[in-house]
Order: C-alpha cells, then structure tokens, then sequence
C-alpha cells in the first residue's frame, strides 16, 4: 500500500501490476526540487522515462481536467496529488516536446494554468497541490470541457498548443457526471478537431461506458482498481497518447484503381472545411431584447466554433445587430484574431433590423479579396421588425454572389421569410432553443463548408437521379436531398442542370435550366415517394433531360441509392443507354444495403463509384462529391 505520511527514498510495490514506484521525497513537506521520480517496468528492464520514447521527440499538449468534489476521502486525495507527481515528472515538462495545462472542476470550473506558465515538472506540481481545492458541489464535465473548447488552450498562439502537435485532454473524473449527454456534445466537438480524450476510472462508482461516450474508445478508458493504483496506468496512459496521430489536413481526392472508395466519414461537427475552400464569411448575431444577453452568448459561442473549422486564410468579420449592426470583428484572416473578436461582441438589446444588418454585411464584402464563396450566416430568433427591408436587403445579397445561412432558433419563427432570405430551405438551420445550439454545430459548420463553387472555366450540363424508395425512410431523404441542393447550388453561372427522383415512377423535380438557385430551392423541397425502387426510370428520365443540353457541354449524371433497384436487368440496360450518349455516370452508394455490383454497371468506371456509410454522412462528403462533379472534363475533340 501506499503510507499516508510522506514517504523519503523508499519504494511502492503495486499489487497486482508489477510496477515498482521509487518515490525519494514524495511528500507535501519536502523540498520539490530535489525529487527526482521514477518508475521502473521489471518486464522491460528500463525506466518509463526512456520506454515513452515518443514523448522525446514529438510535440505533445496535454490539459488535465481534474474533478475536485469532496467525494475524494483523504487518502484518495494524497494517492492522486501522488500520481499528478508521477505524471508531470514522466513526461519531462522541462524539455520542450511536451506542455501540460490544466483546469479543475465542480461545482464551478477553474483555470490553474496554461501552457507556458511553468518549465519544470516541479513547478507545475507545486503549482497543483497549492491551488486544488475540494468543494461540496457535483461533477459539472460538460462546462469544463466547454471551458476548455471556447478557451485558448487549443487555439493557435502564444498561450495555446502549437501547429502539428498532438493535442489531448485527461480527464479525472472519481463521480458520474452530473450532465453527461451535455458532456458527450462538448467532447464531439473536442474530437472533430482533432483533440483525443483519455478517462481513467478512478473507482467502482464511475460509469465506464459513460467514460467511453466521452474517449470514443474503449480502449481509452483506463481501469485502476482504487486511488492507490493510479500510477500503475502511467504506461498505458502516454502509450496511448504516443499512439495518437495529431491533426492533419484532410487528403484531396486522388485516382484509385480500388474498384470503390468510400470518401472520408469522419465527424465534421466543427470538421474543418477542406483547405481548397476559399470561403469570405460575415457572422451576424441577433442581439435583440427578444434573446436576451445569456442566449446571445450561445450564438457567439456557436460563431467561434464556427470559425475555428474555416480553413486557413478565410477572410472573416462579425458583428452583432439590433436597432443598427455594430462590428465586433473586422475583416481580417488571422483566424485566432477574429475569434477573440467575436468572443466579445456586445448584446444590444434592442428592435431587430436585420435588413440593416444584411446590408451592412454587403458593403463589408465589397473589400473582400477577388474569387472567394461569399457567405453570410445570420443568427435570429425569429421575425424581422421590418419583414420586407429584410427580404428586399437578402435579395440585394443574393444578387451580389453572397450566400445566407440562416441559423433561427425559437418557436416564433417565420419560415417563410425565413427561406426568402437565405434562398432556399437547405441554407436554414431551425434549433428550438438556445441551449440546443452547441449540440447542432456540425450541421451549421457543414452549411458553411458546403457553400461552394465549380472553377469559372468548367460549365456542365448536369443530371442527378434521388432514389425515393421506402427503404430509405423520409428523415434520411431529407439529407440526400439538403446534399443534393449543395451540390446543385455549386455550379457557375451558364451550367445546365437537371433533378429527378425515382420509386415506382419517375419525376422531374427541376427541368433542364441554367437557374441554379430556383432548381436548388425545389430540390429542397421534393416530395418523398416512399415506394419501389425503379432506378431504371429515373436513369431513363434523367436522359431524355440531358438530350436537351446545348453542343459543347459536358454531360454529367450523379445517382443516388441505398439499395438493389426492383429489375436490375433494366437499370443496367438504362445505364447502358446513359454511357452511349457520352455521359460520365457518378453512383453514390448510401448504406450497407448497396448492391456493388449494380452500382460499378451504373458508374462510367469503378473509379466512379463513392460509398457512403449512412444518409447522415451523406453531408459530410458534399465536398468531395462536389469536387467530383466540377472536375469531369470534355475530352478533346
């Protein structure tokens, strides 16, 4: 066992683990600077110090989130004050390769100190003991997770972790969490960019699956059987951590000759849009009296996750808006600038112009570099004070090139105008109450990272057939058609397209035509067919559409399925047809239940062929989708 006294220069056999911990000096009494500590593993033969070996050589950020509730008895409390010692003489604090930053939480969370503060392993201990304290209150995770997302430990900066290092937060938590889906939300966000969580299981009380919904991995739970054992999971602990990769830029689609390729299903609640993305983006804040200052926080909040996932040099500005908009951000592209920036944009308090505020976001864009997606996201809970100077101001944008995501939250909310003033249904985002903001990132930053734009040069006559069978169910047809009008909306000016969806029958949603918003706006809102599945006619409906294309253009015809269609001799027959008229045949294949071979017999070549893991996930890969269709070129003559 461990004494309770301070122990000098003696030694702490681990029942059960075979860990020798030589702990000369290990006390609150003792002069800190002259420890040393260290772990010896009798099956290798060599100190941990030497073992981890990765922590000598690769950038490591590390911020502990210690719960400090009084349900730590005294001698749990000096077990851990032991392993926090072993944790910060191990990974050599003094050497630059590894920085440890931490908080505490309760009832209330507290910063205890940064990145930067401390050199030594030894400051940082004394630093800990000296300023924990235990309270009476319960095991808020979720608001020290939030405090570490919206602070700067992770952003880029003086104080916060540095470019290309692996990022990771540990939390020691000895109680169940006292808001654990608010908790599991915070550590989503967390992983999307790319910061791993580790949880040891500090006793018999803590739920660990409820640990595993925060790591995302089983494996990342680390089990000890009582405090006292803490130091035992050392190993396993920065063995994990050496293991993990830090964040990297996702891959651009390349040539393959697998004969399918599933593009990335990573999460994306904050994933970063592709750095190929040359977004200009203006965030407006409803501070009207009708949201009141505490949920006009959660819409600035929401901006700086926001921000965050933008692709570096984004050109972005923010400003809050009531009576009259007021600049809480220039435009600027240093993004740890405009985050700060935006952080303390003020509440007004105030009517609701947001016609005023539109306009003031157009004049701002006016000053934007050249070729850049043009995107305004407009936060508002509800109705406009005056509706039409609100719609006319929208329409003067969308003339302008710009894009409105509207974000509306509340039960007062005008879809109508709504949709006006973003232009179609799938650039608006409805949340029913402020405290549901946080959980509804991913989708938000998806409508951003989704707004995109083929290359000038590339104008394309372009078909997509919508599987509307019953397999599907209505919720997941909405996010193939939400990805769909993303897709449609990305075509230059001069670009034919084209919507049809299939069942039992076929249905042209949008006729050939070169007007991208009005066809974006009714795919939107296509009708759920909830029947058979004839991919045949869709592909033949499809083809007499894209008959009608001008000379010149390069024909292209993207399908979606999440099945086997009802005659599969027809549908191949039907692809057969598509393929002889010159047309080059993308087939996305939506779930499991995807027949592989049907869907390389639809596809011009395996290369063609994209599989999706879920409907849901569909979003996620609009880019690459995107991408996909605006680089099929015309062969020469």
């Amino acid at each position: 066992g461990i004494s309770v006294d301070p122990i000098r220069g003696g030694g702490v056999k681990l029942p059960g683990v075979g860990v020798e911990v030589k702990t000369p000096g290990v006390g609150l009494e003792v002069n800190r600077t002259n420890i040393g500590l260290g772990i010896k593993l009798p099956r290798v033969g060599v100190a941990i110090k030497n073992e981890v070996s990765c922590l000598e050589c690769i950038n490591v950020d590390i911020v502990l989130a210690i719960h400090s509730s009084n349900t730590l008895r005294l001698d749990n409390w000096r077990a851990l004050r032991l392993f926090l010692s072993a944790l910060f003489h191990i990974p050599l604090v003094g050497k630059l390769c590894v920085r440890v930053a931490a908080v505490q939480f309760s009832s209330a969370v507290i910063h205890l100190f940064d990145f930067t503060q401390f050199d030594t392993s030894d400051q940082l201990f004394l630093h800990i003991t000296s300023k924990l304290q235990l309270d009476d209150g319960p095991a808020k995770t979720a608001a020290a997770l939030e405090h570490i997302n919206v602070g700067v430990y992770f952003k880029d900066g003086v104080y916060g972790t540095r470019r290309g290092s692996i990022r990771a937060v540990v939390v020691l938590l000895n109680k169940n969490s006292d808001d654990h889906d608010a908790a599991v939300v915070q550590a989503r966000i967390l992983h999307n960019y790319g910061i791993h969580i580790f949880a040891p299981v500090l006793n018999g009380d803590v739920n660990q699956n409820h640990l595993t919904d925060l790591t995302r991995d089983k494996s990342l739970v680390l089990s000890v059987r009582a405090f006292i054992d803490l130091p035992s999971i050392l190993w396993d602990l920065f063995s994990a951590i050496c293991a993990a990769q830090a964040p990297r830029a996702e891959p651009s689609r390349q040539p393959t000759t697998t004969p399918t390729h599933e593009p990335s299903t990573q999460a994306a609640t904050a994933k970063p849009c592709p750095s190929s993305n040359n977004i200009c983006i203006g965030f407006l804040f409803d501070g009207s009296s009708t949201v009141g200052s505490e949920n006009f926080k959660e819409l600035v909040k929401s901006a700086v996750y926001i921000i965050r996932s933008l692709p570096d040099g984004a050109w972005i500005f923010s400003a809050s808006y009531g009576t009259n908009p007021h600049t809480a951000s220039q435009p600027t592209t240093d993004k740890a600038r405009s985050e700060q920036e935006t952080f303390n944009a003020t509440y007004r308090n105030s009517s609701t112009q947001t016609g005023r505020a539109i306009r003031f976001a157009v004049d701002l864009f006016a000053t934007a570099p050249n070729g850049c997606t043009k995107i305004i996201v407009l936060y508002t809970d509800g109705r406009s004070t005056n509706a039409t100077d609100t719609e006319v101001a929208a329409k003067n944008a969308h003339q302008s090139d710009i894009t409105i995501v509207s974000v509306a939250t509340g039960n007062d909310l005008n879809t109508t105008q709504l949709n006006l003033v973003s232009g179609s249904p799938h650039l608006v985002t409805k949340v029913e109450d402020f405290s549901e903001l946080n959980s509804r990132i991913y989708e938000i930053a998806q409508a951003v990272c989704n707004v995109r734009k083929c290359p000038v040069s590339k104008p394309i006559c372009l078909a997509l057939v919508i599987d509307s069978s019953a397999s599907i169910r209505a919720d997941n047809y909405q996010y193939n058609l939400k990805a769909s009008a993303y897709i449609v909306q990305a075509q230059q000016d001069g670009s034919f397209v084209t919507v049809v969806r299939f069942g039992t029958h076929a249905y042209v949603v949008c006729n050939l035509t070169t007007d991208i918003k009005d066809c974006a706006k009714k795919v939107a809102v296509a009708v759920y067919q909830n029947s058979s599945t004839h991919t045949d006619l869709g592909l033949k409906t499809a083809l007499d559409q894209l008959k009608l294309c001008p000379e010149g253009y390069k024909k292209t015809l993207i399908v979606f399925t999440d099945g086997e269609s009802t005659y599969p001799n027809a549908t191949e027959a039907a692809a057969k047809e598509v393929h002889a008229s010159g047309a080059t045949t993308l087939a996305v294949g939506i779930g499991s239940e995807c027949n592989d071979t049907e869907l390389r017999e639809i596809a011009s070549s395996d290369n063609d062929v994209y599989r999706i893991r879920d409907y849901k996930s569909l979003l996620d890969n609009v880019n690459n989708l995107i991408d996909a269709v605006c680089n099929v070129r015309k062969c020469p003559v």
